[in-house]
């Protein structure tokens, strides 16, 4: 019983990040290109159909690192703290898996803002979500 609770809960967990990760990156390119003022160096409008070709390929590393680092243990095994901080260096190495690929294949028309303002707002949301399962189960 508890196991099938446990298997149903990463279920949802795992669906969530997804979808989480997914409407972070459209927010980040969103603030990126529609604040009133201007704090980074706007030099042209990418596309966004080619920033949303790298979701695939983060979200296939954001979601490997957070199963390897126990994003997806259960509420009884982990603290609070462990999920936030298995949540952060999954996104630190996935991001800096992402930006290195990036640069060798020399792939200049992706924003780095955009990604990095993805990871913060990434972090927060999954952090938040995790703390929210963590507290009700």
């Amino acid at each position: 019983m508890f196991e099938d609770k446990h298997f149903e809960i990463n279920r949802y967990l795992f669906i969530l990040d997804i979808c989480i990760s997914i409407l972070m990156f459209l927010i980040a390119f969103w603030f990126r290109y529609t604040l009133p003022f201007d704090i980074f160096i706007q030099i042209d409008k990418p596309d966004l159909f080619s920033h949303i070709a790298l979701i695939p390929l983060l979200l296939s590393f954001l979601i490997f690192f957070l199963s390897r680092f126990g994003a997806y243990k259960g509420p009884r095994v982990s603290s609070i703290g462990h999920y936030i901080w298995a949540i952060a260096r999954a996104m630190f190495i996935s991001i800096t898996i992402l930006l290195t690929l990036l640069f060798l294949l020399r792939v200049d028309y992706i924003s780095r803002s955009i990604i990095l303002s993805f990871a913060l707002l990434n972090i927060i949301t999954l952090s938040m979500v995790r703390t929210f399962f963590f507290l009700i189960f």
